[in-house]
């Protein structure tokens, strides 16, 4: 599937969607083959990874040491993201919470890029 085809499905997927959703039900706004990004609330998303994250279900401190890399690299470039107000790494995913000001027209494509770079860096 080619870049413009994934945007008009996601844009289709945006509509029913929305047409669907109450309004405190999760709206799925894009799914790519490797990263699902689901709205929470105007201020609030949460990026799903498509990867294989862990060997184990996170339980406490137990943690896979890849995710633990992987996750200090997306840790030390979301906090730089402007606009980002508050952001919890979870082991198949990234919550981000923006500031009011921001877009996410500025975050988004940024976030996805530093997930798909750390899963693609770090093996």
């Amino acid at each position: 599937m080619n870049r413009k085809t994934a945007l008009v499905l996601a844009a289709a997927v945006i509509l029913v969607s929305a047409l669907k959703a109450s309004s405190d039900e999760k709206i799925i706004l894009i799914k790519d083959p490797l990263v699902e990004v689901v709205k929470i609330s105007d201020n609030q998303r949460e990026y799903y990874f498509k990867f294989k994250a862990a060997k184990k279900d996170f339980k406490g401190d137990i943690i896979d040491s890849n995710l633990g890399l992987k996750g200090m690299y997306m840790w030390g470039f979301v906090r730089n993201i402007p606009g980002v107000k508050d952001f919890i790494i979870r082991p198949k995913s990234i919550y981000i919470e923006k500031e009011a000001s921001a877009q996410w027209e500025q975050i988004e494509p940024r976030v996805v890029k530093i997930i798909i770079k750390a899963y693609s860096d770090i093996c």
